[in-house]
This record gives structure tokens, C-alpha cells and sequence, in this order.
């Protein structure tokens, strides 16, 4: 038994099954919703963090909940092209300000400001992954998950996605 956060698990929960293989988790950190993806698509599943130490434990979780999985490092995802690219990036930790209050001290601009690169890097890299194929964009989902607080007050271009119009959101966290 694996225990993983609802809303991971819900995330996952609602991408369609029609999206047709193979599958990556680009921000898989210790795997959570690797095996969930596994276990929604019944299929492989290719792993890939930034940092390969995040990874360790994904093999071992993934031997006891039965999950193909198979660890990608940067030069293997390099040869690889993926019908869904989910990518879970790093975000401000804004959402767990109710349990940790203090967290939202420890945030600066400059540190808001590097995190707003990095997210939109990742997703950057994350398109360049996804298999191209224009006369079936519609099959393929860049889920992009992560935590944004009141856009209006940030120096984010309110357009930045604009760039990316054959993409649908397909769904909504609430």
C-alpha cells in the first residue's frame, strides 16, 4: 500500500485514458504519481528528476506495487519522444501556508522570481519531449501542475501560455 496526497491522486484520476503511450513523469521525485500513472494506464511508465537522488526509492516502490517503471536519465529522454508528458514542477509551497505559516516568510522575490524560471524552463523542456504529430494534437495532454498565488501581483506575463493554443485544458484541480 502506497499512501499519496488526494490531490495527486485525483490529478491523475482525471486524465483520459484515450492519450496514447508512452507515458513520462518529468518531476517524478520519489514516484508518487509515477505509480499512480501506472496503475491508470495499466502500462510502462518512464520516470525522469533533475535530481537522479529523488529517484532512488521509486525502484524499490515500484517492485512492490507491481509497476512497470523504467528511471530515465537526461541523455535517455534526449532519444525519447512521449504521448503524455506530466509534469509536476516545483512551486511555491503556497499551498501548505496553512499548516506552515511561516512558509510564507521564507518566500522572497528573489527566490519567487527563480522559481518562475525554473517552472517555466520545465515546461519549456516538457513540450520539446512530447511527440509531434499536428494533425493529432488533440490526443496528446502537457499536464502542467502547479502553484501560482494571485497572478495579478506578480511580474508573470499574463500571456506567457498564449504561445501554446493548440493545447485544451482538459480539466480543472479545485
Amino acid at each position: 500500500m502506497e499512501l499519496q496526497d488526494a490531490s495527486s491522486q485525483r490529478s491523475i484520476a482525471q486524465i483520459p485514458l484515450t492519450i496514447v503511450g508512452p507515458y513520462l513523469d518529468y518531476c517524478a521525485g520519489g514516484g508518487g504519481k509515477t505509480l499512480a500513472m501506472a496503475d491508470h494506464f495499466s502500462d510502462k511508465i518512464h520516470a525522469y528528476d533533475a535530481s537522479a537522488k529523488r529517484l532512488i526509492p521509486l525502484e524499490e516502490r515500484a517492485k512492490r506495487a507491481g509497476a512497470k517503471v523504467q528511471i530515465m536519465n537526461r541523455l535517455a529522454l534526449k532519444r525519447e519522444k512521449f504521448g503524455l508528458v506530466f509534469a509536476d514542477v516545483p512551486c511555491s509551497g503556497s499551498g501548505s501556508w496553512r499548516r506552515d505559516p511561516a512558509g510564507k516568510w521564507r518566500l522572497d522575490a528573489a527566490a519567487l522570481s527563480s522559481l518562475l524560471s525554473l517552472q517555466y524552463s520545465i515546461f519549456n523542456e516538457a513540450l520539446r519531449l512530447r511527440r509531434n504529430n499536428p494533425n493529432k494534437d488533440r490526443q496528446w495532454l502537457k499536464e502542467f501542475e502547479q502553484c501560482f498565488f494571485d497572478l495579478t501581483r506578480l511580474a508573470i506575463p499574463q500571456n506567457h501560455f498564449d504561445n501554446y493554443q493548440r493545447f485544451e485544458l482538459l480539466f480543472d484541480l479545485p
